[in-house]
């Protein structure tokens, strides 16, 4: 069969999207578009499958954010419009889906910007475009908001080239799937402590010094670069640490609301204009983080106004009564505001308001992020489960994400070490068996991004298996392995980066997180043991003291003496009356402190007297024991 010439049509409707479609963001879309407008939606669902194939109709997958302005443009000037209907009637079911909720469907079926539209076979695997002999190679049809005469002529020509190429398209789709399913899995490779420096060389090859910033455009807020910068050059000073605080010092000044600091969602230009200026919940609470680690690394008054706006911003603007966090504020959402509560999302605000309330003095921050964590707790994990991430029409989306396993254990370790509460690590060790005893690849230890399907529609089938959420799940896993002495999580954490130590040279954006977790792995924290029994005066004002400290790689371990007595005793601690802290670095220990005003500059001294030993290679002063050697290199 011959190919119709569709390709330069379909790149003209491309290039005739609504000026600005490719980044206007801002306003949620119904969760289904009126009866009037004559088009019914379809969840991607086996039922709609079977219909699709039975019907042999192509399948319109829409996805979208409830904050996205162009989103909510097409469902009410493009998929309402009389042309569009009738193509879609023609030959398609239409399907539309929350992708912030769905996040499995959006990593398998990407588009450049919102609305994400793809076309889909009627199995659910990606349509493709197959160009004449050495015109290029196939590529999927996919598309964002166009007007909708654009969308129309869309929906026509591929439906004829579906009609016209239906057994070759068929064949060369079953080839691209076959390709994305065998590159999924990571490449593995060994991991040794100079990966970590290359990866620092290499992203600081990226450092523009007029930009003060990384990279673009567009200009992205790239948290896990600048915490690695910064974390890193805590370790090996400059040029690290100054690239890490420029560029926050840059995101700060170019892509936050001056009226209330909140952080936009990104800015389209190099030089930061068109800001896009949804305020999304993960994404100031990742910020919350970043100032944080800038006031404890400069002790900078600049930094700590700026960490108690931000804060000011997600307790006051996006908080709810029941401890929980909306996801979002934009000028188009109903109310200005996405209530939508996202798990993920809500355990990187829980655990920055815990971290920044420690840091800063600011009790009521610890407090605040306690409140949320602790609606995570009770509404959204379940013991042997994982966690939920999202509530829809009150039924939970219980579909076990890797990103939210992750992140939630995290916020459970951060609420753990501001509280030594016991419960709190005992639920984040239960989250990691959960991401461990269902998601690991048992060929290359990567965890994939969900629990695999064979019945599931389309590319949902098999797994991805995402770097970033692996390489946060593999720094909740050293962090246990720190808190518990348990070697299990070290090995997990270890795989998870022997596992990726290919790969990761070829996601240059993804690069910082793995560098993360590849830096946590090999350079142990500051290690501070509290001994305080539950309750007492004292105790929660030196964990949190800790977790203020200029070095920003610290673990926080609370022993009560009234129950852990056997333990303190087998490595090495006096059961002492009152509330006291140890601190353990580099082969050095600290002396015992009671007063928290002393912590801060005990650790630096700490610190100072590790690197002196190691510079001039004087055997180390005797510390006291802990039971745990430092991960194997």
């Amino acid at each position: 069969m011959t190919c119709r010439p569709i390709l330069p049509s379909v790149l003209l409707l491309l290039a005739t999207a609504l000026p600005g479609a490719a980044m206007a963001t801002t306003t949620p879309a119904p969760a289904a578009a009126p009866a009037a407008a004559g088009i019914e939606w379809h969840d991607l669902v086996p039922g709609t499958i079977r219909r699709a194939l039975a019907e042999d109709r192509l399948l319109l997958l829409v996805l979208e954010v409830p904050w996205s302005e162009a989103a909510k443009a097409a469902n009410e000037t493009v998929f309402t419009d009389p042309r569009v209907i009738e193509a879609v009637r023609a030959g398609y079911l239409p399907v539309r889906m929350r992708a912030d909720i769905h996040a499995d469907v959006r990593a398998r079926y990407p588009a450049e910007a919102w609305p994400d539209i793809n076309i889909l076979l009627p199995d659910g695997t990606p349509l493709f475009f197959t160009p004449k002999e050495g015109q290029g190679e196939p590529r999927r049809m996919t598309a964002t908001l166009l007007a909708p005469q654009a969308m129309a002529q869309l929906l026509t020509e591929a439906r004829s080239y579906y009609e016209t190429e239906g057994a070759r398209a068929v064949e060369v789709a079953r080839k691209q799937v076959a390709q994305i399913r065998d590159t999924a899995r990571p490449t593995a490779g060994k991991i040794e402590e100079p990966m970590v420096q290359g990866i620092a060389t290499q992203l600081q090859s990226t450092f523009d010094p007029e930009a003060r910033y990384f990279g673009g455009p567009p200009r992205l807020p790239r948290f896990d670069l600048v915490e690695f910068m910064i974390e890193f050059g805590a370790e090996r000073g400059d040029p690290w640490r100054t690239m890490g605080m420029a560029s926050l010092e840059t995101i700060v000044a170019k892509l936050t609301d001056p009226a209330d600091g909140a952080l936009y969602r990104m800015a389209s230009g190099l030089d930061w204009s068109e800001p896009q200026k949804e305020k999304l919940l993960d994404r100031n609470g990742r910020l919350l983080e970043l100032q944080t680690l800038g006031f404890r690394a400069t002790g900078r008054r600049s930094f700590r106004d700026q960490a108690l706006r931000t804060a000011a911003f997600l307790t006051g603007s996006l908080g709810n009564a029941d401890g929980s966090f909306a996801g979002a504020l934009g000028a188009a959402c109903p109310g200005g505001r996405d209530g939508t509560v996202l798990a993920g999302a809500n355990a990187v605000a829980a655990s920055a308001l815990m971290r920044a309330g420690a840091a800063l003095g600011e009790p009521a921050l610890v407090e605040r992020g306690l409140a949320a964590a602790t609606f995570l707790k009770e509404r959204r994990w379940r013991a042997g489960r994982g966690v939920a991430r999202a509530v829809v029409d009150g039924e939970g989306v219980l579909t076990i994400y890797l990103e939210d396993l992750a992140e939630t254990a995290m916020a459970f370790l951060s609420a753990y070490e501001v509280t030594g509460q016991r419960a709190w690590l005992d639920a984040a060790a239960d989250i990691a068996k959960v991401a461990v005893s269902n998601l690991r690849d048992s060929g290359t230890g990567a965890l994939a991004d969900r629990i695999a399907d064979p019945a599931a529609p389309g590319l949902l089938r098999f797994p991805l298996f995402p770097l970033e959420a692996n390489s946060h799940m593999a720094r909740a896993l050293v962090r246990l392995f720190w808190l518990t002495g348990e070697r299990r999580y070290a090995d997990v954490a270890r795989d998870i980066l022997k596992a990726f130590a290919e790969s990761y040279r070829r996601a240059a954006l993804l690069m910082p997180s793995y560098g993360l977790a590849a830096y946590e792995y090999h350079f142990p924290p500051i290690r501070v043991v509290v001994t305080a029994r539950a309750g007492e005066p004292g105790g929660d004002a030196l964990r949190r003291a800790a977790l203020g400290a200029e070095f920003p790689f610290v673990t926080v371990l609370t022993l009560d003496p009234a129950v852990d007595a056997e333990r303190m005793q087998s490595v090495g601690l006096t059961i002492t009356p009152g509330a006291g802290l140890l601190a353990l670095y580099g082969g050095q220990g600290s002396p015992r402190l009671t007063d928290p005003a002393a912590v801060r500059g005990a650790l630096a001294a700490l610190r100072e007297r590790a690197i002196a030993a190691r510079t001039t290679k004087e055997p180390a002063a005797p510390a006291p024991a802990t039971g745990r050697p430092g991960i194997p290199r």
